[in-house]
């Protein structure tokens, strides 16, 4: 779920560097934004704009011009206010080995007179001009160390938004560690109560070895509440009320009731049937069985084994990883599966993947028949629906499969939180 360590940023990195290597790489040293830099004495502020690809207006004296950067030096008054001092434009001429040459030249005319060359270097992240040949008034901007503003912004948000991942994995971490849990916790019951043990703890406990008639009426009064806190699903022939949990709260309130009966250690046959028919309803009501999209499954599986292939073992154990964690999620408590069902509706997943298959399957290929003069005819049949059928539907499966992560997150929501 910025440089986030998931396979959404992950995947866009990657073609970001796709697109990168077949454009060619234009400088692998950050040139471009906005540098500051002063002399030593302290009352001069230099600022430059640099684009070492593309000439724009960065002079605001002379709108017609294009150049590469502009140097504006400002000199500090006694009374700390600014005043520009001098500009220059900068045209890139070579870029060599990431040591860049320019021509430069006064920004405002017939006030900057100044114009030649100079060289720019980088190093541990500060630029520095070294002129190489100058006409004119002296270069107040050589030698000085510039430092990037646009870096530091950079640097900002980098570190806001490794924050921010590390947040989201810990989340996703979460998330896969609670379904683990829930896997392997099994039963909220994990036995058959009998009077035999109950009988043992009482004696264990100092108590008498049979309850007492007020102990049997809380049972009895505590047991008929965890029976009515669930849904009425009907009558036995008999007229007896047929009830079960269709909600998750109803299973907590009657468990609930239901311990404290058993925290009571009833020892009469009757209350310990009732507690083990009341437990047996919750244990079959709370076991999970998979409820997702197995296509979306099978999807996930061929996508991810392709990304391994085309984008590295990277991607696809991100995909896998996402569509293991689908599963888990997509585990759904016997009664849930029971009220969905009864609402109605099917898996959005199958009907968008099947939506997607008819698309595909509805193409049609259009045969156009040429009669000629002398009663022969000819075909031609045009495939293009085909083709694009074809296209679009492997992308809407691409984009479905890339999303896995979501679709987990959201039925994990579904399924162990909100229970709807």
């Amino acid at each position: 779920m910025n440089t986030t360590i998931n396979k959404f940023t992950i995947i866009a990195l990657f073609l970001i560097t796709c697109i990168g290597n077949i454009y060619g790489q234009k400088s692998n040293i950050p040139w471009n934004g906005e540098w500051n830099g002063s002399n030593p004495e302290g009352d001069m502020n230099i600022n430059l704009v640099l684009n070492i690809d593309e000439q724009k207006n960065f002079n605001p004296y002379n709108t017609n011009s294009l150049c590469n950067g502009f140097v504006t030096i400002y000199i500090t008054e006694p009374n700390k206010s600014q005043s520009v001092l001098s500009t220059y434009e900068l045209h890139l001429e070579n870029n060599h080995n990431n040591i860049l040459t320019f021509r430069y030249n006064g920004g405002r005319e017939g006030v900057d007179a100044a114009d030649g060359t100079c060289e720019a270097t980088i190093n541990n992240g500060k630029l520095q001009f070294k002129v190489i040949q100058n006409n004119g008034d002296e270069i107040l901007f050589d030698t000085v160390t510039f430092s990037s503003q646009t870096t530091q912004i950079e640097k900002t948000t980098d570190i806001s938004t490794y924050i921010q991942s590390i947040l989201l994995i810990l989340i996703y971490v979460g998330i896969i560690a609670h379904m683990v849990y829930v896997f392997f916790k099994g039963d909220r019951y994990k036995k058959q109560f009998t009077t035999t043990e109950m009988t043992s703890l009482r004696t264990e406990q100092g108590k008498p070895s049979s309850m007492s008639e007020d102990e049997y009426d809380q049972c009895v009064n505590l047991l008929e509440s965890a029976f009515n806190a669930w849904s009425l699903d009907g009558e036995t022939e008999d007229g007896d009320e047929i009830r079960k949990p269709t909600k998750m709260k109803q299973i907590k309130a009657s468990a609930a009731l239901i311990d404290q009966a058993i925290a009571l250690q009833p020892t009469e046959q009757d209350i310990i049937d009732r507690i083990n028919e009341l437990t047996n309803v919750i244990n079959s009501n709370e076991k999970r069985y998979f409820d997702g999209s197995k296509a979306l499954v099978w999807l996930g599986v061929i996508v991810g084994v392709i990304f391994g292939f085309i984008m590295g073992p990277g991607i696809a154990a991100l995909t896998l990883i996402s569509t293991g964690c689908y599963i888990l999620a997509s585990r759904t408590p016997i009664f849930l599966i029971e009220k969905r069902s009864k609402r109605g509706g099917g898996n959005i997943h199958n009907g968008m993947i099947a939506g997607i298959f008819g698309m595909i399957a509805g193409a049609q290929t259009i045969r156009t028949i040429t009669t000629y003069s002398d009663g022969h005819k000819e075909y031609s049949d045009d495939h293009s629906q085909h083709w694009i059928a074809w296209a679009l539907g492997l992308c809407l499966l691409l984009a479905i499969a890339f999303f896995m992560a979501l679709w987990a997150i959201i039925n994990y929501l579904r399924n162990y939180v909100f229970y709807f």
